[in-house]
């Protein structure tokens, strides 16, 4: 392999990483609240399945995990 060909390997993979960073961050206002979002439902998953399975209809399992939220 030859100086320049594996110096122009290094910059196409810093240009890769820059690009990548670059939009991360410019997708960082919808991404955010969207993983908040899969995170409290992921967190509230066992208590929806334990409220359901003791006979609470799902409509107030949920109403009731809402207001346990807010």
């Amino acid at each position: 392999m030859t100086k320049s060909s594996s110096l122009f390997k290094g910059l196409v993979a810093l240009a890769a990483i820059v690009i990548i960073l670059a939009g991360i961050k410019a997708a960082s206002e919808i991404a955010v609240p969207f993983l908040l979002s899969l995170f409290i439902a992921i967190i509230c998953s066992p208590l929806l399945n334990y409220l359901t399975s003791k006979k609470v209809p799902y409509w107030l399992a949920i109403t009731s995990l809402l207001l346990l939220i807010l």
